[in-house]
């Protein structure tokens, strides 16, 4: 599972407590607020019927026991504070003076004289400042105990959907196993049934191409075989044309060398038989058909004593395959047949390959200067896939190419 998915149903689930927890935090205040104001509302409404029916002096000033007090103007209003005098008839909130908050209500008289109560909410304030702190404390609190349960609560509903990726991402392309269904899961059930579907089809495909393969084979090689009789039986009874039928007999060799190619990078993960051989032995063997008759290119040899537990049968062919690229390479200069423990090289003192040729050589249809069919290297990286070699060819530093067969280091045995 990647871990941005993870990360962004975390944050989706983060973002949902916390709007929550933000819009409870909100109500609250809110409704406290509206509470408070009505309660002080009230009892200044009722603290104004009670002081104003009590006969006054000019200009003086009352106070109740619950700290509600009367500012009455009279001849002058100018021992009333400015913060009052300013207001207009209503309640207003927050209004400070004097080093205090006061909630106050201003009214008029029949008069026309405004009358004003204020009653001291500093210790209210103060509440509401500790309220403040504590629902801000309680949002960072919510903010990190959604944040934690987030991504334990993602991981847990984002588990079934890890375990299909994990097990879709271990698929092979060339080894497809159908993944189990979970009936449990309906959702999912819908995509593991399509993916499966799409593995079914899939392998009913490779198992149509390798037949279709077959038979081609099968009936390419039935001309190929009257031809080589054809030429073998010329060969005997027209001498003079030698050089001819041994043209048409090489490349009879090498249509079957592509056939058998062909055929090897079908089947290249079907089981192949491991034996034990001595490879020193067998190159020289499986190069004769391909060598040239004359002088050039001359062929040099340097192999050591080596045996190797392999499929003998992918290495003949992925080692011809080389060996006839490097004489098409260089049909007048040397090639080198080179094994070390571990390591076959096929080189040859050619012109080199193209620069915009290398990062294409092993896709099919890439053919450099001397020909070929285009496919070879590619079906020869796809069977050292398979046996799980590594394949590498490229420019070598004094000219001409040098192909590179590494085998797998359990190959070895001498």
């Amino acid at each position: 599972m990647r871990p941005d998915l993870h990360r962004r149903v975390t944050l989706a689930l983060f973002a949902m407590a916390a709007l929550a927890g933000s819009v409870v935090a909100i109500a609250t205040w809110t409704a406290h607020t509206w509470m408070e104001d009505t309660v002080l509302d009230a009892v200044l409404q009722r603290e104004a019927a009670v002081l104003l029916a009590t006969p006054t002096l000019d200009g003086r000033t009352l106070s109740t026991p619950q700290g509600v007090s009367l500012y009455q103007a009279g001849s002058s209003d100018e021992w009333i504070p400015a913060a009052l005098r300013a207001l207009q008839p209503g309640t207003h909130r927050d209004v400070r003076f004097d080093g205090h908050v006061f909630h106050v209500l201003v009214g008029s008289r029949d008069s026309g004289d405004h009358y004003y109560l204020a009653y001291d909410v500093t210790h209210l304030a103060q509440r509401e400042w500790w309220l403040l702190l504590s629902l801000g404390g309680a949002l960072a609190s919510l903010a990190v105990l959604s944040w934690l349960t987030g991504r334990k609560l993602a991981g847990r509903l984002l588990a079934p959907v890890a375990s299909v990726v994990q097990r879709i991402g271990t698929l092979d392309s060339e080894h497809l196993r159908a993944l189990p269904p979970r009936p449990q899961d309906e959702d999912l059930s819908v995509v593991i049934d399509a993916i499966n579907h799409l593995i079914a089809d899939i392998e009913r495909r490779i198992v149509r191409d390798r037949a279709l393969a077959s038979a081609m084979s099968h009936e390419l090689r039935t001309p190929l075989t009257a031809i080589r009789i054809a030429a073998e039986t010329m060969s005997t009874s027209e001498p003079a044309d030698q050089q001819r039928i041994t043209r048409i007999q090489r490349a009879i060799d090498g249509a079957c060398a592509t056939l058998d190619t062909l055929i090897a990078a079908t089947r290249r993960h079907e089981p192949t038989r491991i034996e034990r051989i001595a490879l020193h032995q067998k190159l020289p063997v499986w190069a004769e058909p391909y060598l040239p008759q004359g002088d050039r290119p001359k062929v040099e040899w340097d192999l050591e004593t080596v045996e190797f537990e392999i499929a003998s049968s992918a290495c003949s062919i992925i080692f011809t395959n080389l060996l006839r690229n490097a004489l098409r390479a260089a049909p007048e200069g040397h090639v080198t047949v080179r094994l070390r423990a571990g390591s076959l090289f096929v080189c040859d003192d050619g012109e080199g390959i193209e620069a915009d040729l290398i990062p294409h050589l092993f896709e099919p249809g890439t053919r450099g200067r001397s020909g070929g069919t285009g496919i070879g290297l590619y079906l020869c990286r796809l069977l050292a896939d398979a046996q799980g070699w590594q394949l590498d060819v490229r420019n070598a530093p004094g000219g001409g190419v040098e192909a590179h067969l590494q085998f797998k280091k359990d190959s070895r045995t001498v």
